[in-house]
């Protein structure tokens, strides 16, 4: 039997409802008090309940809503609605899988390299009844082998120079080209890829290469870096897929050259949104 950490009723009643910059403003009015509740098994606003540590901030948005506004969760929810391949690429603790995984005849791939949330995400999926979930204890690349990566939670990453005298601990993670993984385990076709693995998503992409020629992933929701913006959109290109903004569950095709800031962005083929190229 889970003990569950009680959460303001307020709170509870409050987080029912999207408005304008929802997460910040409960974090702002609940975070401190939240904080000081620790470690522990939480209902999360989708009745789902989830181990969550409520001294991290990535954690407690999860108790507010759909992480990051749930724009991104919002779309694909829509484009699973009949059932799928979803991946989860940087799944850490599960933000995004909560919220998918028991959509109907959806079948969730959840990668995570990192030791430390892999196990934390392991037992929160443990906990659930009918959930088509596997965890795959892999960093995706363009090339298979070992890689140091960062180890900072949800934002661990494989980009050594990031985050420079911040002294973070290191792991060695295993490296596999997606579509080969794909092809040990006999899945031929991605519904919906959510990519967010920190800075190397250009070489994630690359380790789909196949799959793109072939036409087999209909969507990738992806984090975009200004230093790989233009790397990944040619990369996309030459198979024909577009880079889009989702703007209120809308694509918008991408016009320009180069980003400033870093975006999720969306991809799918060309000719799916003809009315819009």
């Amino acid at each position: 039997m889970i003990n569950l950490i009680k959460l303001p009723k307020l709170l509870q009643f409050i987080r029912r409802f999207d408005f304008s910059k929802k997460l910040g403003v409960l974090e702002k009015i609940y975070g401190n008090q939240l904080q000081r509740l620790g470690q522990g098994w939480v209902t999360c606003s989708n009745g789902v309940v989830w181990k969550l540590n409520l001294e991290d901030p990535c954690h407690r948005w999860i108790i507010y809503g759909k992480y990051e506004g749930g724009a991104g969760i919002d779309f694909a929810l829509d484009k699973l609605k009949n059932g799928g391949i979803y991946i989860d690429s940087g799944a850490n603790i599960g933000q995004w899988l909560l919220f998918i995984a028991n959509m109907k005849n959806v079948k969730s791939l959840a990668f995570e390299p990192v030791s430390s949330e892999r196990n934390w995400l392991d037992q929160c999926v443990n906990k659930q009844t009918g959930w088509d979930v596997s965890i795959l204890p892999f960093g995706l690349g363009s090339k298979e082998g070992y890689l140091e990566i960062q180890q900072d939670g949800p934002r661990s990453t494989l980009k050594l120079d990031w985050y420079q005298g911040k002294n973070f601990g290191r792991e060695k993670v295993e490296i596999r080209r997606l579509e080969n993984v794909l092809e040990d385990i006999g899945v031929e076709k991605i519904t919906f890829w959510k990519l967010d693995v920190e800075g190397a998503e250009l070489e994630a992409i690359k380790g789909v290469e196949k799959l793109l020629a072939n036409k087999k992933i209909e969507y990738i929701y992806f984090e975009c870096h200004p230093d790989n913006y233009t790397a990944v959109s040619q990369l996309l290109g030459k198979y024909n897929y577009c880079v889009y903004d989702l703007v209120k569950g809308n694509l918008l095709p991408k016009l320009e050259k180069k980003i400033l800031k870093t975006e999720n962005l969306v991809a799918t083929l060309r000719n799916d949104y003809d009315q819009l190229s």
